[in-house]
């Protein structure tokens, strides 16, 4: 979350580089308390949320959409086997 940000937003080969994630997040922890590790979290807790709702409600309404009558491909193979035999 906030090491992401942080190590994404820093210039290469800058003096205040973290040297690894432990490092990160005990400088992170040091400066901002335990607080500056969760920065953010609920928000991209909501969007994820968001997300993976409307995925869920349009996968099932897209399922159902363009979905094929017969519940079970074995069905389908016995309609097309009648369709056949009578032509």
């Amino acid at each position: 979350m906030v090491l992401m940000e942080v190590s994404a937003l820093q210039i290469p080969r800058s003096t205040n580089q973290y040297d690894s994630v432990l490092h990160a997040l005990y400088k992170i922890s040091k400066s901002e308390g335990l607080k500056g590790l969760y920065k953010g979290l609920i928000l991209r807790l909501i969007m994820y949320m968001s997300q993976e709702s409307l995925f869920f409600v349009s996968y099932e309404f897209l399922k159902k959409t363009f979905s094929l009558k017969a519940s079970h491909p074995i069905d389908l193979c016995i309609q097309d086997n009648d369709r056949n035999a009578k032509e």
